[in-house]
C-alpha cells in the first residue's frame, strides 16, 4: 500500500531502523524507481530528476539500512524536493 510523502519523510526522520521493503516505500512516495539488477540488487534513482542513485541490496528479509545510507536518502530526497520547487536541471 503506498505511503504519502509526509509519511515517508516522517518514517525517514524516525529513529527505529528502516527495513528495505519500507526504503522501497520511502522511495516511491517521491516517484523514484527501483531497477532490479541482476545481482539481486535494486538501484533506486528519479526518472526525471538528477538526485543521485542507491543501491539496495538487502542480506536477509530482516535487514535494514544504515544509519549512513539513510542520510544518504534524506540528501536525495531533500534534492528532489529542491529541485521541484525551483524547476532544476532534469536528467
Amino acid at each position: 500500500m503506498p505511503i504519502s510523502r509526509d509519511a515517508a519523510l516522517a518514517r525517514l526522520r524516525d529513529a527505529r531502523p528502516i527495513t528495505y521493503d519500507e526504503l522501497d516505500d520511502i522511495f516511491n512516495a517521491f516517484g523514484f524507481s527501483g531497477d532490479l539488477r541482476y545481482d539481486e540488487s535494486i538501484w533506486y534513482e528519479h526518472p526525471k530528476w538528477s538526485c543521485g542513485r542507491f543501491r539496495a541490496k538487502p542480506l536477509y528479509d530482516f535487514s535494514t539500512i544504515t544509519e549512513d545510507q539513510r542520510g544518504i536518502v534524506a540528501t536525495m530526497i531533500q534534492q528532489l524536493l529542491a529541485y521541484e520547487r525551483i524547476g532544476g536541471k532534469h536528467v
